[in-house]
């Protein structure tokens, strides 16, 4: 997002929040032709924006992604994830004003551009970006917003978590349920951890719509099956474990609350 500070002739400025400012032309207002600029925006006024480039300055659009698009469609992923479900990313580029990552869907696939805003960093002031990451930096993210087909990502800082004891069952919380897994909060050593326990992990027998295991709201039983730089998954498989681990459980348990 940005404020518009001043409009021209071929189309308008817009602050957000870095060194520079960035410019809106006029054939990036909205689809169609746009007679004066003045009838679509006015100075002061708050628009959500999409950048096109920040080579040499930062050029801006208003307008969506084409529908269709290899961006729009891979958004799809991370849509309806949980505020708290930690992703993977890579920095690839480092303006004033945030930023870009290439992120991994939570069930694998292509990676997606995502922009970390500078505002979305940290908890206090960040008085540079290059300061706080850099390109190549592998970090953790959560997502903020697909809306107007922009990936929009909040950095998360890597504190240091208790550590998850592999062979101890837990119980946690289904919270979200996708079509390819379910995102499960569990409670262990004062602090939530919230994972992926993906549809090939919630049975010995094979499952085809995670929703056939599992509803929001039920309590599941799971134990670590991986967790790698902040980010968990869980297993409820019970041809991964011992014999001695596996009484008294058998594969997934339910319990409605």
């Amino acid at each position: 997002n940005g404020r518009v500070t001043d409009i021209s002739s071929t189309g308008f400025y817009v602050d957000v929040g870095a060194e520079d400012e960035g410019f809106v032309h006029i054939g990036e207002i909205k689809e169609g032709r746009v007679i004066r600029i003045e009838d679509e925006v006015r100075i002061g006024q708050d628009v959500s924006l999409r950048v096109l480039s920040t080579q040499g300055k930062l050029t801006l659009s208003m307008k969506p992604p084409a529908t269709g698009s290899s961006d729009s469609m891979g958004l799809a992923a991370f849509r309806d994830l949980p505020p708290d479900a930690l992703l993977r990313a890579t920095i690839t580029e480092t303006p004033a004003f945030g930023a870009f990552a290439m992120v991994q869907p939570p069930a694998g696939g292509e990676p997606c551009r995502g922009l970390i805003h500078v505002s979305e960093m940290g908890r206090g002031f960040v008085p540079s970006v290059e300061e706080t990451v850099s390109v190549g930096e592998e970090v953790l993210v959560s997502v903020l917003s697909t809306e107007g087909g922009r990936l929009s990502l909040r950095l998360q800082q890597n504190e240091e978590s208790p550590e998850i004891e592999k062979g101890i069952w837990l119980t946690g919380s289904v919270i979200k349920t996708m079509s390819y897994g379910a995102f499960v909060k569990v409670h262990w050593q004062g602090e939530d951890r919230v994972g992926l326990l993906h549809v090939s992990e919630m049975a010995d027998d094979f499952i085809v719509d995670c929703t056939e295991a599992v509803s929001v709201g039920d309590n599941v039983t799971v134990q670590l099956l991986q967790s790698n730089k902040g980010r968990t998954s869980w297993t409820a498989r019970s041809d991964r474990l011992s014999a001695e681990e596996l009484d008294p459980f058998v594969g997934l348990h339910r319990k409605k609350n």
